[in-house]
C-alpha cells in the first residue's frame, strides 16, 4: 500500500481513507482496468463494418490490448487462469459478470457473421468459445515468458486458424 501511495503521490493515510484494504484496492484496479480494456476492444471491433472481418479484428484488438496491459494480464492469468469460477473466486462477481457479458458479445459477433454468410453450420457458441480460448491461452503462455516476442506476432497464426472457419479470403 505504501508503494501505491508513493506512486500516486498520496500519503498512506489518504490511500487508506479511499480504500479500506488491499483487497478493496485490488478489486477496484481490476474492475476499472477491465472496463477500460473491454471499451478498447469493442471500439476497435465495432469500427469494422464486415461481420466476418469483425471476428478477425477481435483477435487483433485483444492481442493489442493485452500487450499494452501486460501487468493486468499477468494478474488475470495468475488469479483466474481464465476460468469463470476462478474469476469469481479471485476477482469478484463484477469481473465474472464482465467476462460473461464479453463472452455473450463475442457470441453475438459470431451470430452476425453467420447471418452475413461468413460461417457455415458451425455452432456460434462453440466457435466463440474456441476463439476466446485460443486468444486467452496464447496470452497466458506469452505473459509467463520473459523471452517472448511481441504478443501481436501471434495474430497472423490465430487469424489463419479462424479464417478458414469464416470462409473469408486470404
Amino acid at each position: 500500500m505504501s508503494e501505491i501511495a508513493a506512486a500516486a503521490e498520496l500519503s498512506l493515510a489518504s490511500v487508506y481513507a479511499l480504500f479500506d484494504s488491499k483487497d478493496e484496492l485490488y478489486h477496484e484496479v481490476v474492475e476499472r482496468s477491465g472496463q477500460t480494456m473491454v471499451r478498447f476492444i469493442t471500439a476497435k471491433v465495432e469500427a469494422v463494418p464486415d461481420p466476418g472481418e469483425r471476428l478477425l479484428a477481435l483477435i487483433d484488438a485483444m492481442l493489442d490490448c493485452y500487450e499494452d496491459h501486460r501487468e493486468l494480464l499477468q494478474l488475470y492469468v495468475r488469479t483466474s487462469q481464465g476460468l469463470p469460477y476462478r474469476i469469481r473466486e479471485g476477482m469478484g462477481e463484477e469481473s465474472l459478470e464482465r467476462y460473461q457479458a464479453f463472452t455473450h458479445w463475442v457470441i453475438g459477433l459470431v451470430e452476425a457473421a453467420k447471418r452475413a454468410g461468413a460461417l457455415g453450420s458451425q455452432d456460434s457458441e462453440i466457435l466463440a468459445y474456441a476463439l476466446i480460448g485460443t486468444i486467452v491461452t496464447t496470452c497466458a503462455h506469452w505473459v509467463e515468458r520473459d523471452d517472448a516476442p511481441p504478443l501481436t506476432d501471434a495474430g497472423p497464426a490465430i487469424r489463419a486458424l479462424f479464417r478458414s472457419s469464416l470462409s473469408l479470403g486470404a
